[in-house]
């Protein structure tokens, strides 16, 4: 058995597509084990697909894990910056159906979560 084999990983140039769920996101940052196994996995094999809506998601999520007293601040600025760093690469989906890739516009929609949480905690 190859170590391709064993670990599943295709031998093709085509690449599948996936979307992550925010629990499976959170996780992987969060606490590692399979979820950041999975995670790694689809970056390195998979082309990573998100929604605004999906975004939005991964954006409130860490916040109100904050507000619930479930992380502290620092947790929920690490998990911000983790899942902007996830998605930088991404591809963003419309409902045009049209697929754009958006890094920086992702990348400061999860980071202005974050300022606007610091603004109000002033």
């Amino acid at each position: 058995m190859t170590p391709q084999e064993r670990y599943g990983e295709r031998l093709t140039a085509r690449r599948d597509k996936i979307v992550v769920d925010t629990g499976v996101l959170i996780s992987a940052f969060a606490f590692g084990g399979t979820p950041e196994k999975a995670v790694k996995k689809a970056l390195a094999e998979a082309d990573i697909h998100v929604s605004p809506a999906l975004l939005e998601e991964y954006r409130n999520v860490p916040l109100e894990l904050e507000s619930k007293g479930k992380i502290t601040h620092f947790q929920m600025e690490s998990l911000i910056a983790g899942i902007a760093a996830f998605v930088a690469n991404a591809e963003m989906g419309f409902r045009d159906g049209v697929y754009r890739s958006v890094a920086t516009i992702k990348t400061t929609c999860c980071l202005n979560a974050a300022l606007k949480q610091r603004q109000n905690s002033l």
